[in-house]
């Protein structure tokens, strides 16, 4: 059995869950072959006119489909609802639990009638049927509306205590839709005893990394060079979005910096809509950075905020990669327009809760250190990067000394965001030939590869490891899949604060001063 994905005219949403999650996939045309030998899963997106039939007979003959409620419907005739959502919260008993509040503030779509489908979590509006030899699974989103959903607004962050610190944020939550994604895809392999295989997330099989992000804005000489020790001492390789209002700091603070990476912030602290400001303010920046003798690559956002006039500026410039949190945080590094990888900046999100808005909350430096802790933790379970940002004259020295502390104590590698952005885009084009043999319990490959690692799912057991030749599923030595606990009060994250009406205020009073 070839592992092997088909994706039936795959729309931008189904392109960039594909790029993410690195499976082997191959783009096909509307007629389905009912041999599962080929391509034993087909993802089928609402642009498809599929015949029911022929669906059918590829499903029971062993075949595993994915299909959103639209598109369901849509091929069997059947009624579709759809329903406004600001949150979902996955029930407490489902393959889901791990998983927390997942923000939509958009639609969910699911069948009118249900009746022979079983409900993966009937909260969630997630379904499956086994039909014959195979099985098919129904789930509520419409991708390609998650991936062009761009509000934002003000979120608070969890931690354990009473008052909770804010951001404004994407609204829509893609990582987690992305991860109950996941868990189906990986709950349908279960059901088949089928090994589910994704290329791994991070280079040379790391259990992480770890990207550390400064921006400038405000910074002095003192405060910067103190970071810069730091991170010296640490062999981190952070990432300095700097703003070029102080040329001298370009010429004689940012130069003396080695094994960190400068890229562009901002000239003037602001992103505007309008495409020809946005550009004006960005030139001007490059202008003066490569003036002091820096190439330009990535840029990071005043205030994580963007805009497609943004994008296309940066588009324009020839940006390598980029980083906003008010289109999206804590998730894997996707492109805005996934089918034109090669002329889109890369989006790497990171946390967006900055130490500021830990101090804002009135954080203790104790706090300040468990908060960052819990981050850790929490994104080494979803295998995502640990990726933090911090304004060097917010200060604080000691917090992030113990976090790189941490970082170095759980083997955690550190790079640049550039070495991370040309890592992914060179994994985009890493495609895998695998085939399962079920009787002799194995995988065999096309290719040994080193630089690109695979992540094996089967029988409720992981294991990460190089691409060789024959790979052994004896999952006696592999490891058990591990997932956050969701706190029992996680839904006070969603209670409006009085003091989101200073903090808009304040970040509106501290734009019209720029």
């Amino acid at each position: 059995m070839k592992l092997k994905t088909g994706v039936i005219i795959p729309d931008a949403g189904w392109l960039n869950y594909l790029q993410q999650e690195g499976f082997s996939y191959d783009v096909l045309p509307n007629e389905i072959n009912p041999d599962p030998g080929l391509y034993y899963c087909l993802i089928i997106s609402k642009n498809s006119k599929t015949n029911p039939d022929k669906l059918i007979e590829f499903i029971m003959n062993g075949g595993l489909v994915v299909l959103d409620a639209f598109t369901y419907c849509k091929i069997f005739k059947l009624p579709v609802n759809n329903k406004k959502v600001k949150t979902q919260l996955p029930s407490p008993k489902s393959i889901y639990k791990h998983i927390g509040p997942v923000d939509i503030y958009g639609n969910i779509y699911f069948p009118g009638k249900t009746r022979g489908l079983t409900a993966l979590d009937d909260k969630l509006k997630t379904f499956y049927k086994n039909l014959g030899k195979g099985c098919f699974v129904v789930i509520p989103y419409n991708l390609e509306e998650i991936l062009h959903n761009h509000k934002a607004l003000r979120k608070q962050f969890y931690f354990s205590r009473r008052e909770l610190p804010s951001e404004i944020v994407s609204a829509v939550s893609r990582s987690q839709i992305r991860e109950i994604i996941t868990t189906t895809l990986r709950f349908l392999h279960h059901e088949m005893d089928i090994p589910f295989v994704q290329k791994w997330y991070f280079p040379e099989g790391r259990n992480n990394i770890f990207l550390f992000r400064f921006d400038t804005d405000f910074c002095e000489e003192k405060d910067a060079l103190e970071f810069y020790r730091l991170c010296h001492e640490y062999k981190i390789k952070a990432t300095w979005f700097v703003d070029t209002n102080s040329e001298k700091m370009l010429d004689t603070v940012y130069k003396k910096m080695q094994d960190q990476e400068i890229e562009l912030h901002c000239d003037r602290h602001l992103i505007f809509k309008d495409h020809s400001l946005n550009l004006d303010n960005i030139s001007r920046g490059m202008k003066k950075m490569r003036a002091s003798g820096y190439q330009i690559k990535g840029f990071a956002a005043p205030y994580g905020e963007w805009n497609y006039s943004l994008q296309q500026v940066l588009r324009e410039k020839g940006f390598v990669f980029s980083s906003e949190f008010g289109l999206a945080y804590d998730d894997l590094p996707f492109f805005v327009d996934p089918g034109n990888k090669f002329a889109e900046p890369l989006q790497i999100p990171i946390h967006p809760v900055s130490l500021g808005r830990l101090r804002r909350s009135h954080f203790s430096e104790t706090e300040m250190y468990g908060y960052y802790l819990d981050l850790i933790n929490r994104n080494l379970k979803r295998e995502i990067p640990l990726a933090i940002y911090h304004h060097p004259h917010h200060k604080h020295l000691q917090v992030f000394q113990k976090v790189f502390e941490k970082v170095k104590e759980l083997k955690i590698g550190s790079l640049n965001m550039m070495e991370y952005a040309l890592w992914w885009k060179q994994r985009l084009d890493f495609s895998p030939e695998l085939e399962f043999e079920r009787e002799n319990q194995v995988i065999r490959s096309n290719k040994t590869q080193k630089k690109f690692w695979l992540k094996l799912n089967y029988r409720d057991k992981y294991t990460v490891q190089q691409q060789t030749s024959l790979i052994k599923t004896d999952v006696k030595a592999w490891k058990n899949h591990s997932s956050q606990d969701v706190p029992d009060d996680i839904m006070r994250i969603k209670k409006i604060d009085w003091r989101y009406l200073l903090y808009n205020y304040e970040s509106f009073r501290g734009k019209s001063r720029q």
